[in-house]
């Protein structure tokens, strides 16, 4: 399923793949992927571990988001772009190297 502007310029795919939920953000050339910010209601703490996995506290055990891929195709090819989560005021960022 894709969600389309869901921030400007961003798109928003999202798929199941069995018992777990995945996405992706789209973002269109010139667009700024900053604006993307991920909240969790409920959370009881939200924290980073060493391999940079988002880990998710909750008062039934700890949630595990994997650590950000991101990419730039270039004439068809794919680039990866280092990329890691940023916790800033209980919302959580997605900072580019």
């Amino acid at each position: 399923m894709r969600a389309t502007e869901v921030y400007l310029g961003i798109d928003l795919v999202y798929y199941g793949d069995g018992r777990r939920l995945e996405y992706d953000f789209v973002v269109a050339p010139g667009s700024d992927p900053g604006r993307i910010r991920l909240a969790y209601d409920g959370a009881e703490s939200v924290t980073t571990d060493e391999a940079g996995n988002l880990l998710i506290g909750t008062r039934l055990g700890t949630l595990v988001q994997r650590r950000p891929k991101v990419y730039q195709e270039f004439a068809g090819e794919r680039r990866e772009v280092d990329a890691a989560y940023a916790i800033r005021g209980g919302r959580i960022e997605i900072n580019l190297a």
